[in-house]
């Protein structure tokens, strides 16, 4: 096992914490890479860094995106508004 997932309970309780912090993300950026994600599971690798870097790269120019950098560089908590 991982450390930080020594057994099954601590592996779900990992997982819940995750899914919490993704809907308190930037929810474009976090859709998209759940799209990659299931698209690139089986995929060659050469696909799948493909579909990855059509995916990121909209990410960049987005409000969230803006919002993430000026709270980053302010030390605070970002208000992501799904744009």
């Amino acid at each position: 096992m991982i450390a930080w997932c020594p057994d099954a309970a601590a592996c779900l309780q990992g997982a819940r914490s995750l899914r919490v912090g993704s809907l308190e993300g930037p929810a474009e950026a976090v859709g998209r890479a759940k799209v990659v994600a299931t698209l690139g599971y089986a995929a060659p690798l050469d696909l799948g860094l493909a579909l990855e870097q059509e995916a990121i790269a909209p990410n960049f120019v987005t409000e969230d995106a803006s919002e993430g950098i000026r709270a980053f560089g302010e030390k605070r908590k970002p208000k992501f508004k799904g744009k």
